[in-house]
């Protein structure tokens, strides 16, 4: 069976009936690296995101989930000492970035922190990592639509409380 994908054509000796998810189970379980090229070259992984397009998509993550929001926030919380608090925030913001940077220079698989902690403490722990990553992007989706729905409040008055807020 031959497979065709962005110009390249990976050829696997295969039984006849073979469908590709078969091809693609045998290489996983005889631990293939990766299949070749008719040419010898080996395919790999290739990391299309540099480090500036990164920075640029971080910067425009921050910026648009809600940053306008949080120092209002921390004003009615914390009155004057909020630049502090911001500060603290981005110490500690500046922390995890260089752990997880460190730790993702030691892998070139895709995978995230589901990859790091499957690869350190088992595929349970794994598993519960991916899971929380995933409920961690929804509940910032959900704040960030609830921080979208107060400020069309201000706006739309009846979008702010019941049945036009369910609605929004």
């Amino acid at each position: 069976m031959s497979v065709a994908a962005r110009g390249v054509r990976v050829s696997l000796r295969t039984s006849p009936g073979s469908t590709l998810s078969d091809c693609l189970n045998t290489l996983r379980t005889c631990g293939a690296k990766a299949p070749q090229i008719a040419s010898g070259r080996t395919m790999t992984f290739i990391r299309s995101i540099g480090r500036w397009a990164m920075t640029g998509l971080l910067i425009n993550g921050i910026i648009g989930s809600g940053i306008f929001g949080v120092p209002g926030e921390l004003t009615h919380l914390l009155g004057r000492a909020s630049p502090i608090a911001m500060v603290f925030a981005a110490l500690g913001m500046a922390i995890i970035m260089a752990v997880i940077t460190e730790v993702a220079s030691q892998f070139s698989d895709p995978g995230g922190p589901y990859l790091y902690v499957r690869t350190a403490f088992g595929r349970f722990f794994g598993l519960q990592i991916g899971w929380f990553w995933l409920l961690a992007i929804i509940g910032g989706a959900a704040a960030n639509a609830n921080r979208f729905v107060m400020y069309l409040a201000g706006f739309l008055p009846p979008v702010g409380h019941g049945w036009g807020r369910t609605l929004a």
